[in-house]
């Protein structure tokens, strides 16, 4: 049953829906029409583009910011490659949304979850990179589901460690079973199965970048009646209010390439409902044995994950939840293998990439390990 809390919260979707304001009431930020590539070059930094063959098929945009504003510098031959991973939604325009496409009519491009994300398009870009950097390993910052498809990757492909020198888990994830706010609402409640979901959201491509779903962002986020509205939305989702979320900047955010397939979703909510680190249920008997070999879909193993993993999480996580953390994380991956990071009192989900204190409180810190390496003399 659908208790009074639970309607108040779909009166917060609804109200997304019917409410529509002129686009000439708002200053927009120039960012949020902006591809990453664009956003790159127009905070004066250089940036290439490389393309990664998965071998199932797909083809994946690798973006790369190959040195500073101020240029290459001949005394620093030698730098450590950095792999960006985003998270659910996301797309490489995540990291740099701060200050300093078309979807394809064949249906079964958009058969893919994590599964396929952790099994095909790693290996496909990891492959790009080294070879570009000439590097043998390199570091790996994943965020949210990010840090799911290489979890699952190394628990599948233990040899995929020798590329990997370290693991910067940020709002780390292998199980939901404890998500909170509206992502749970959304799972449990209204869309608690792919048949519903596939009902609303078709088959193919699901996005937050919609021109309405732009429109909406400008509405509720840059005119001022509206932003304790804007607010409340996205803090039910990610997480309490922890005084860094620049509301300003919410149609540069939501105004991305990102992105996923309604499969993904489906695997997502999947996971909620089962509290398992599974892989995608099929719901059918018959097609579950027919790519696994059994009734059900496998459970993931990652208690004999081998490299050296920092894990950056929060408290107030609504998403990567501390429950989930220490149950499917802290107390399965090897005690040798956990070397550090940093448990946050208030950051939210979406603090982990957007956050005004994350640049302080995460990447130089995660910056100053990667220092230390390189004045060892360990690469």
């Amino acid at each position: 049953m659908i208790n009074s809390h639970d309607i108040n919260m779909i009166s917060i979707i609804l109200a997304i829906f019917l409410i529509t304001t002129p686009y000439y009431y708002c200053s927009i930020p120039p960012e949020a029409k902006m591809t990453a590539v664009q956003i790159i070059l127009y905070h004066g930094y250089p940036v290439q583009v490389f393309h990664a063959h998965t071998s199932d098929g797909y083809i994946l945009d690798l973006h790369r910011i190959p040195f500073g504003k101020n240029g290459y510098s001949i005394s620093r031959k030698y730098r450590p490659a950095i792999f960006l991973q985003h998270g659910l939604l996301g797309s490489s325009a995540d990291w740099v949304e701060n200050y300093p496409n078309e979807s394809f009519e064949n249906d079964s491009f958009w058969k893919f979850s994590w599964d396929e994300m952790a099994k095909y398009d790693l290996d496909a870009m990891f492959d790009v990179v080294l070879k570009i950097t000439k590097q043998k390993s390199l570091y790996y910052v994943g965020f949210s589901q990010g840090t799911l498809i290489m979890f699952v990757k190394l628990s599948q492909d233990p040899n995929f460690a020798s590329k990997i020198r370290k693991f910067f888990a940020l709002a780390p994830v292998a199980t939901v079973a404890n998500v909170k706010g509206l992502f749970r609402l959304f799972a449990t409640k209204m869309f608690p199965n792919a048949k519903l979901i596939q009902q609303f959201f078709g088959n193919r491509f699901f996005a937050l970048n919609s021109k309405l779903s732009k429109t909406i962002s400008i509405i509720f986020c840059e005119i001022t009646f509206f932003n304790p509205l804007c607010k409340d939305i996205v803090f039910q989702i990610a997480g309490p209010d922890s005084g860094q979320f620049n509301k300003s900047r919410l149609s540069v955010y939501i105004g991305g390439e990102g992105g996923t397939s309604v499969m993904n979703i489906i695997h997502w909510v999947q996971m909620i409902n089962s509290g398992k680190l599974q892989a995608y249920n099929y719901e059918s008997v018959e097609e579950n044995q027919r790519h696994y070999g059994s009734d059900s879909p496998p459970i993931y193993n990652i208690s004999s994950v081998n490299v050296p993993i920092y894990l950056y999480w929060s408290l107030n996580d609504w998403l990567a939840n501390t429950l989930d953390i220490e149950k499917s994380l802290l107390s399965i991956l090897p005690n040798k293998s956990i070397k550090g990071g940093k448990v946050f009192k208030n950051y939210n989900h979406l603090d982990f990439i957007w956050g005004l204190r994350a640049a302080d409180e995460i990447y130089r810190p995660i910056i100053s390990i990667i220092h230390k390496e390189r004045s060892q003399g360990i690469f």
